[in-house]
């Protein structure tokens, strides 16, 4: 028995165009599916459905991002392989590349096989300390992270604003004693609520001191739980990630490249908690301005996909009208 095919909406519109115009020449219908590669019966079945299909093709094409906007994400991708999906779609859109949604830009990059292939992390929410602060400066978690240069360890020591995920003061320090402490969060000239892990240097008799005198509250995590630490915990893997301490050719310069790798931190790299902004952004700047302007980009964007869309399916639909019969044609 003869196998039949399965016909795409578009395809059963232009089959049912077929048959209105070739019958008055004398075609019959069961030649026509013939032709087309399925039975008289299926044609009657998606007769009655015609209307409805042709409404449903029209509404998919509109929302249909153009070749044009592929190609140009596919070239941005290419350009900017460091970058995930979501964080590409926001800064094509603020770089005026494109403007679609992170999903848009992932089945594109899938289509190109331009996904990279990476491990989730876990992550661990079961306890959360404090609420979330409300604006900048008013909590702050501090840590010092290790740092091998030269068989010698050194400690970096960081004051990170949860509020806006930003570094507020960095040292790299030769010890890790309380007096060294003590007088980093002197020089920031801030009084925040601060929390720390239990580490000897945030336990000591010298840091307390200072807490006392400038009326410093203070918050301690759990032993062996650094998940309650978590802001500060990132921020650390995200310095040191980007850091090669052999590349330094001194101690001076292992200062430089630290300092390159926070401000590229803080001033240019997108955070995904912050909704794809810059920690400074979120700090000292005006975040919801930029949102916004994300939106108005997307509306004008997607005003323009469906202009630029109805006119392609217009002139589709000129091609599959049926042509006048002229006198040659109903003399044959």
């Amino acid at each position: 028995m003869r196998p039949y095919k399965r016909l795409s909406p578009g395809d059963k519109i232009e089959l049912w165009d077929m048959v209105q115009r070739y019958s008055s020449y004398g075609w019959s219908k069961q030649g026509i599916c013939q032709k087309w590669g399925i039975s008289i019966k299926t044609f009657y079945g998606f007769d009655e459905q015609n209307h409805r299909l042709s409404d449903r093709v029209e509404r998919v094409q509109l929302q249909t991002i153009t070749p044009e906007e592929r190609q140009a994400v596919r070239e941005y991708a290419l350009a900017h392989t460091e970058l995930r999906h979501r964080e590409m779609a926001y800064r094509m859109i603020d770089e005026d590349v494109a403007y679609m949604s992170p999903s848009s830009v992932y089945r594109i990059l899938r289509d190109y096989n331009l996904i990279p292939q990476h491990t989730l992390r876990k992550r661990d929410n079961k306890w959360d300390p404090h609420r979330s602060p409300s604006s900048a400066d008013e909590v702050w978690q501090s840590d010092l992270t290790y740092i091998c240069y030269r068989s010698r360890d050194y400690y970096l020591l960081l004051f990170l604003d949860v509020y806006s995920r930003f570094i507020v003061y960095w040292r790299l320090c030769l010890q890790m004693t309380g007096e060294t402490v003590r007088d980093a969060l002197w020089e920031t000239g801030q009084h925040p609520i601060l929390q720390t892990d239990n580490g000897s240097c945030y336990i000591s008799q010298e840091f307390k001191s200072l807490l006392s005198r400038a009326e410093i509250e203070h918050h301690y995590i759990h032993p062996h739980c650094p998940n309650e630490n978590a802001e500060i915990e990132r921020v650390n893997r995200t310095v040191k990630e980007g850091l090669d301490p052999v590349e330094a050719e001194s101690f001076e310069h292992l200062n430089q490249l630290i300092k390159e790798r926070i401000e590229h931190y803080n001033y240019e790299r997108y955070h995904s908690a912050l909704g794809y902004v810059t920690p400074f952004t979120k700090y000292r700047g005006d975040p919801e301005r930029i949102f916004e302007r994300r939106k108005e980009k997307l509306a004008k964007a997607k005003t323009k996909r469906i202009k630029k869309n109805w006119g392609r399916l217009q002139r589709r639909t000129e091609k599959m009208q049926p042509k006048e019969k002229n006198d040659s044609e109903i003399r044959l």
